[in-house]
């Protein structure tokens, strides 16, 4: 087999798709036409023309292409996530996609056939690479003709047309991440792609670099998944960047699947009926399990409302940390909404008490709330010192409320449940504040998502919130914004006189001396020399 026996890769009669040789269509399949859709995108196919033959450029902010047929312009497409329901052909579309994407990889580098040297253009896999072992590979094997193909199983890569190779794998081991973060792709296809975690994600876009004689082909990628509660969501269907696309497809996209597959998707998710809506029509927001504390769409209903409150209550919540992979967040909330949001990891508390000290001084804020387990007890003691006003909770110890709550835990977060679902919390993030991070236009999704994240349930009769160990080892990280947000809300009740104190919480207020004023040393006397040295400026007309 020779380039020239290879020919095109491009569609041929009635909307089929095949490799087209000098003389003979080598290699014929049928797509639906979602499938055809997800194809032309992932290839840069001009959706006039249909030729996989464009030029890239850049226009402001966006990138578009070109086709150098017809002169169509059309928005340049990067990640396709394709699917969100049950039985639309995702796997069968990402063997074919490799395929093909390869052979454009290869003539855009100008490989040859036969060379001895076949570089390795793409990579195919799972979360768990024994899944892609079972579920892909088999496809891969049936639907591609075993003349253009033959797996090196020992490299974990296939080599195709005797010009290139495509690894295939897992990501389900640290030696398996970092060959991906450290290899050079053009391209990825995942099946199942929501079991995926962010850090994975990021290893895999990280080793899309392929660069051969001077030429780089455009990083492609392709994820396929079902609908479920993770990382696409926001990446994909909430807020997709430009170069990102979602082509949902369902069972009814498919026209080779049997007459009565409905029927049997009905019949298998007949005890789940949230499950086979997402399955079979699609509906992400049905798998919110019945057992979720705070609905996802009470969050987004909060981030409608503008705060109105007079006078509102200025609080901090703090979630303090210091060692390993959790964060330290402080939230500064004007009454529910949040004016700063700061995040960092791996400082030491006195760090996180200037930060306090100095975020309460400048939005003057009423009080400070804070974890006071672990590390949080330090930065607590510290702050009483410099005369801050502080109240310190404690999670794990007795409810207000005891013949109701677990734990105080329990009680703080069903509590923020109850506010959601009464609509009496704002997350505006309103003009004027200043917003974190810029890019989310000061929405905080991973907020949101730790908020969301917590099951609920009765226990002995008490309602029991989960634990922070247990949401953390879903979410593959520490929830440290939802529990600075939950301690936020706390503080804010307390002021507002709606909250009761639990065995687990402690309210500092600085100490008057016998003249009435702070401490000399204190944080709070400092404060009243600044606010004294503001108002002599403002009338004997000082430069500051």
């Amino acid at each position: 087999m020779t380039n020239e026996d290879l020919g095109r890769m491009d569609p041929v009669e009635g909307g089929r798709y095949g490799l087209v040789g000098r003389n003979e269509t080598l290699w014929e399949f049928a797509l639906s036409p979602k499938q055809r859709e997800a194809m032309r995108v992932l290839r840069d196919c001009c959706p006039k023309c249909t030729v996989s033959n464009a030029n890239r450029f850049k226009e402001g902010e966006r990138w578009f292409v070109r086709c150098r047929s017809c002169g169509e312009v059309y928005p340049a497409i990067d990640e396709v996530l394709f699917g969100g329901g049950q039985g639309p052909g995702k796997t069968l579309l990402g063997c074919v996609w490799c395929v093909l994407r390869g052979y454009d990889v290869a003539q855009m580098c100008g490989l040859t056939v036969g060379a001895k040297v076949k570089p390795t253009l793409g990579w195919m896999g799972m979360k768990r690479g024994v899944d892609f072992m079972d579920k892909v590979m088999p496809k891969f094997q049936r639907f591609v003709p075993s003349g253009l193909w033959r797996v090196r199983e020992q490299a974990r890569k296939i080599v195709v047309a005797d010009m290139f190779q495509i690894a295939y794998g897992g990501l389900d081991a640290n030696e398996d991440i970092e060959k991906m973060r450290g290899g050079e792709y053009a391209y990825a296809f995942v099946d199942q792609a929501e079991e995926l975690t962010r850090d994975d994600v990021g290893a895999l876009r990280a080793g899309l670099r392929f660069i051969m004689r001077g030429v780089q082909p455009p990083r492609k990628t392709l994820f396929t998944a079902n609908p479920s509660k993770c990382w696409l969501i926001p990446e994909f269907i909430e807020k997709p960047t430009p170069k990102l696309l979602f082509i949902p497809a369902l069972y009814t996209d498919n026209p080779w699947l049997p007459p009565d597959y409905g029927e049997q998707m009905e019949h298998a998710y007949r005890h789940r009926p949230n499950l086979l809506r997402a399955m079979k029509y699609g509906e992400w927001e049905a798998l919110e399990s019945p057992d979720q504390l705070v609905r996802k769409s009470w969050v987004e209903d909060a981030a409608q409302f503008k705060p109105v409150v007079k006078n509102p209550f200025r609080v901090i919540g703090c979630d303090p940390a210091r060692d390993g992979d959790d964060e330290t967040v402080i939230l500064c909330g004007q009454d529910t909404d949040i004016m700063r949001e700061e995040v960092y990891g791996k400082k030491d508390t006195m760090f996180t008490v200037q930060r306090l000290a100095y975020q309460r001084r400048f939005w003057k804020a009423d009080l400070i709330a804070i974890d006071d387990l672990t590390f949080g007890g330090g930065v607590v003691d510290r702050l009483r010192e410099l005369g801050e006003p502080v109240l310190a909770i404690n999670g794990a110890a007795s409810a207000a409320d005891k013949d109701r709550f677990r734990n105080l835990r329990s009680e703080l977060y069903y509590l923020m449940a109850e506010e959601f679902g009464d609509k009496s919390i704002s997350l505006y993030y309103g003009e004027g504040r200043d917003k974190l991070p810029p890019e989310d236009g000061g929405r905080d999704e991973m907020l949101i998502q730790e908020l969301c994240e917590p099951t609920v349930e009765f226990r002995n009769g008490k309602i029991a919130v989960e634990s922070k160990i247990q949401v953390k080892a879903r979410l593959r990280r520490s929830p440290d914004r939802g529990d600075a947000f939950v301690y936020m809300l706390a503080g804010l009740r307390l002021l507002k006189g709606t909250g009761r104190m639990g065995e687990g919480m402690r309210k500092y207020e600085p100490e008057p001396q016998a003249s009435g004023g702070p401490p000399p040393d204190s944080y709070a006397a400092m404060r009243a020399e600044w606010e004294r040295n503001q108002q002599r400026s403002e009338t004997d007309g000082w430069d500051d």
